[in-house]
């Protein structure tokens, strides 16, 4: 049977941060029900970054984060976590409303027509970041697309 990780991370930590590989390990006892909601995102110095997969989830854990941070503290023994921050994470795993890009164009009869991008065209125009590449890219979407209607 394989060890668990944290056994071959232990010689590449620092004994200075050891703790933080047992806030880690042990972090779904110290979360408690909310293990499926709040997940460790990182520990940087005395900062612990929380991660939320929904924004109301993200307004429950601010609201509890002084007594999680006091709850850490007494876990570790020590005071090494001074303030926590919480972050919003979406992940395309779960079951989210994804936005659909459509757009409407004008037939040769002058007829407003909507084109729909799929999932797949939906997807990748999500990944861009580069307002103009995403234009013209949607623009080549709509004009293939516009093709394929055409008889």
């Amino acid at each position: 049977m394989g060890k668990h990780i944290s056994k071959y991370l232990n010689h590449f930590v620092s004994k200075d941060h050891t703790w933080k590989l047992e806030l880690f390990q042990n972090w779904e006892k110290i979360i408690g029900k909310l293990k499926d909601k709040v997940i460790i995102h990182k520990i940087e110095n005395n900062l612990l970054v929380l991660a939320v997969n929904h924004p109301v989830w993200a307004n429950e854990i601010y609201l509890l984060k002084d007594l999680l941070k006091k709850k850490v503290n007494i876990y570790l023994e020590k005071e090494k976590i001074k303030k926590i921050q919480i972050k919003t994470i979406y992940s395309y795993k779960q079951n989210q409303k994804k936005e659909k890009f459509s757009f409407f164009y004008k037939d040769k009869n002058k007829n407003p027509t909507k084109i729909t991008l799929n999932d797949a065209e939906t997807e990748n125009l999500s990944k861009i970041n580069n307002k103009e590449l995403k234009f013209w890219l949607k623009k080549f979407y709509v004009t293939c697309k516009r093709g394929r209607v055409k008889k």
